[in-house]
């Protein structure tokens, strides 16, 4: 909770307010082996096996870096994907697209992004969370 609280207080608050029993094994007032969950569920949990024994705060790292790695993939699998979609859906992508062409993010690394914002460059860490 420590590491939590050193990242952001509301989060530490607001899983308090919860309730341990809720999100913390160790406090569960049930058994809570036999959940039914979904294939996309059981998917995370095995790939998560091992970050299961790491503390809160470094789980949800764990799971944060196994979304970006699995929409960067998904990301580049869609932009070969070409599909006709409906009027409403065609118009929201269209308005997306206008909205996020600003912004070009080249990976340098698995960590390390370049974003380029008209004359302005950055270079973010997102392991670090920093911006150098």
């Amino acid at each position: 909770m420590e590491k939590v609280e050193a990242v952001d207080i509301r989060v530490k608050k607001y899983l308090e307010l919860a309730g341990y029993e809720k999100w913390a094994r160790s406090y569960a007032t049930v058994h809570r082996g036999w959940n039914l969950t979904s294939n996309i569920l059981e998917s995370i949990n095995k790939v998560l096996v091992s970050a299961r024994e790491l503390p809160i705060y470094d789980f949800l790292e764990e799971v944060l870096l196994l979304f970006v790695k699995w929409n960067c993939a998904n990301r580049q699998e869609a932009s070969y994907t070409f599909r006709t979609l409906i009027e409403k859906f065609n118009d929201m992508l269209s308005e997306n697209e206008a909205l996020c062409t600003r912004m070009t993010v080249v990976p340098s690394t698995e960590y390390m992004y370049t974003v380029h914002d008209k004359q302005k460059h950055f270079i973010i860490c997102i392991k670090k969370k920093i911006l150098m």
